[in-house]
């Protein structure tokens, strides 16, 4: 006899246990025998997305703007969570020539590199999905110092 070949092909981001196959064999004298084929699938760590709800913000020099709503971030990993534990995630923020920083604190959002609560060109912070989007709503932006000129601000976020 030739060996059988199965395939199993799950959905996408599927994981989990299967019970793929059960194969039945019974002899001629009627003993039978039942064996079960079993799969367990891995979930991998889906890395966060960035979504950008505004693509052009318009700055008046040397005031400070609010970039509430300008971020947000998904991450599909949040979704599978066991009750009682969170996601960490990790966000940079970073001006090419302004000033970014956040208008008043979040709890749980820990700063973890520049200032954040007063402006310079670049920090990070961290926590869990639900307290990095309440973070970002209290993002504010300042450009340079009699700037006229267009300026890029660079968000990037990491999970653990």
């Amino acid at each position: 006899s030739s060996p059988a070949a199965f395939f199993f092909v799950p959905a996408f981001d599927y994981f989990g246990s299967e019970k793929v196959i059960t194969a039945t064999l019974v002899d001629g004298k009627g003993a039978v025998s039942a064996k079960s084929l079993g799969l367990t699938v891995v979930a991998v760590n889906d890395a966060p997305s960035i979504i950008q709800n505004i693509a052009t913000i318009l700055a008046v020099e040397d005031q400070e703007l609010s970039l509430a709503g300008a971020f947000a971030i998904s991450d599909a990993d949040f979704a599978f969570m066991p009750e009682g534990q969170s996601l960490s995630l990790g966000v940079s923020i970073s001006s090419l020539h302004g000033a970014v920083g956040l208008s008043s604190t979040v709890p749980g959002c820990y700063i973890t590199s520049g200032h954040g609560f007063s402006l310079s060109s670049t920090f990070s912070f961290q926590g869990d999905l639900t307290v990095i989007d309440k973070t970002l709503q209290q993002l504010v932006y300042k450009n340079c110092a009699d700037c006229d000129s267009d300026d890029l601000i660079t968000v990037s976020v990491n999970d653990f």
